[in-house]
């Protein structure tokens, strides 16, 4: 992952301190002056919905954009970021343990007796948990031969498959907001609806150089001159416009960064002799993938007329962060005789996001270099916040992650033991279902 240099400034603009016991916090007020809200381009998919982003099922576009869960190879570490793997072995063990479970459910239903039940760890890290009945009977002997004691047999080694698809289905459910903990009245004691106010920062990536400048709880409130905020209520029966998790993941991801229908930027009313001074030669070849990790020039556009064509020049560091007192604009019209509209060139790969402070309440500007999918990777957000300071603000996105584990590793665990491969459930089943439709002939091996 390459190193990014983001721009930050803070605008005049500050309410205060918000008090954790006060649910209507001063940050979460919208700002006096917003950019104009742009449509946002409407994607095919989305990648990787947010619990509180789909959580909502009374709008049916945004159940359409949502992606299925993806079929790869998960290993921590390899397919997956090692960070994960405290998620996943959690996610492996619930799974076994369900499996077992549903084996020595069934054997206590049938009347077979449990032989033991143990844990251990297989090389190098894989949990492993067992369960092991007691042979009804000696396999020579008649009685073992009834359709009876093979129906027996057959319900407990399919028990723990059957208990791996209902622990799979229910987390799907969960995970894709059919029943969702979070959209019911024991998750609204513990979280607050922030729809209308925008997206909460929920976490930000240990290595992304945003950790100084996004906090988590704060409150994201625009990108790229795209409103996160007056989404109504999730929980509102009459429906809402969008989810603000769902606009900030579907303008990053790749489905939206395929559309440019949206508004352009506001600008900056900046002196027009003062700008005509700054050189250009960061302008013209600029290459969009390079990430820079220094205090790199910006460059930024002005036209005297929109048929006329554009006048680039490179602000540098300084200077950009003077914009905060600026005026914005969209046109030369907005702004004084012996000023011009400066407005940021396209095609720089820059996302421009306006924050609120979640502890002072203070509006924040940041001008972050780099692809729209690695900010979407640095940064998750939510449409819910916690009540309380003691819920992590990232712990609704571990309670995700691990609903997915659950997902895919039950399924896995199912298919693994449905092979005919000795000790495992499929060798039991093919057993007995053999026996249960071609029992043997007692008596004519006796004779």
């Amino acid at each position: 992952m390459g190193k990014m240099y983001n721009l930050s400034f803070t605008l005049k603009q500050t309410s205060p301190a918000p008090d954790y016991d006060n649910l209507s916090y001063a940050a979460f007020t919208a700002p006096r002056q917003l950019v104009k809200r742009a449509k946002l381009p409407t994607p095919e998919t989305i990648s990787y919905p947010h619990p509180a982003g789909i959580q909502s099922n009374r709008s049916t576009d945004l159940k359409k954009e949502a992606d299925p869960m993806p079929l790869q190879l998960t290993i921590p570490g390899l397919t997956i970021p090692l960070s994960t793997l405290p998620k996943f072995l959690i996610a492996l063990i619930v799974s076994q343990i369900i499996h077992e479970i549903g084996h020595a459910f069934a054997a206590a239903m049938n009347s077979v007796s449990l032989q033991s039940v143990g844990f251990y760890v297989l090389f190098p890290l894989i949990p492993v948990c067992y369960v092991s009945t007691l042979a009804q009977c000696e396999k020579k002997a008649s009685g073992c031969h009834d359709r009876l004691t093979h129906l027996k047999n057959l319900r407990v080694a399919t028990a723990g498959i059957w208990h791996n698809l209902v622990l799979a289905s229910v987390s799907w459910l969960a995970w894709n907001g059919g029943f969702n903990l979070f959209d019911s009245s024991l998750g609204r004691v513990f979280w607050k609806d922030i729809n209308n106010n925008g997206a909460m920062v929920a976490r930000v990536a240990e290595m992304s150089t945003l950790r100084p400048h996004l906090n988590p709880r704060d409150l994201v409130v625009q990108i790229d001159g795209i409103s996160l905020q007056g989404g109504g209520s999730l929980y509102s029966s009459d429906g809402n416009d969008f989810v603000s998790a769902v606009r900030w993941d579907s303008y990053l991801s790749k489905a939206g960064n395929s559309s440019d229908s949206s508004e352009p930027l506001k600008g900056w009313c900046f002196s027009d002799a003062e700008f005509q001074k700054f050189p250009s030669e960061c302008c013209p070849g600029s290459n969009p993938n390079i990430t820079r990790a220094v205090q790199f020039p910006v460059c930024f556009q002005t036209r005297k007329y929109k048929q006329d064509p554009s006048t680039n020049r490179c602000l540098d560091y300084e200077q950009v962060t003077k914009l905060a007192s600026h005026q914005r604009c969209k046109t030369n019209v907005g702004c004084f005789k012996k000023d011009t509209c400066i407005q940021l060139t396209p095609g720089q790969n820059l996302v421009l996001i306006r924050t609120l402070a979640f502890k002072t309440g203070a509006s924040n500007t940041i001008l972050y270099s780099g692809s729209r999918d690695l900010l979407r990777q640095e940064v998750n957000v939510t449409s819910l916040m916690p009540r309380y300071a003691f819920i992590s603000p990232s712990l609704i996105l571990i309670i995700h992650e691990t609903l997915s584990f659950l997902i895919s590793l039950s399924l896995g665990l199912a298919f693994v033991n449905l092979l005919p491969i000795t000790n495992f459930d499929g060798s039991a089943i093919c057993e007995s279902l053999l026996l249960l439709f071609k029992p043997f002939n007692i008596k004519g091996r006796l004779s």
